[in-house]
């Protein structure tokens, strides 16, 4: 019964875990009149990922340990993952 309770545990933080990495990273919203281009490069020095966000369009649970944000236009932040951003004239506004 010990381990059915370990188990259980386990299981459980396992789901959990994804959701309060999401309220701890980063979320961006594109208040811009176009679509934007991002690259992005977690500070961990993995690759960049190459995302698009839509008008009025918003991002989150990414960049939780922290990431450099390039727009297409060459705009470029770095960010710790607990921010949440807009995309305004194509440059990055913190919010929050």
């Amino acid at each position: 019964m010990k381990h059915v309770r370990q188990l259980a545990a386990i299981a459980l933080t396992a789901l959990l875990l994804p959701i309060g990495q999401a309220a701890t990273a980063l979320t961006i919203t594109n208040r811009d009149a176009d679509s934007m281009n991002l690259t992005v490069v977690e500070q961990s020095g993995q690759q960049g990922v190459e995302l698009s966000i839509d008008t009025q369009q918003t991002l989150d649970g990414f960049c939780p340990r922290g990431c450099v944000i390039t727009l297409g236009n060459g705009a470029s932040d770095t960010f710790e993952g607990t921010e949440v951003v807009s995309i305004q004239n194509g440059q990055f506004i913190v919010d929050e």
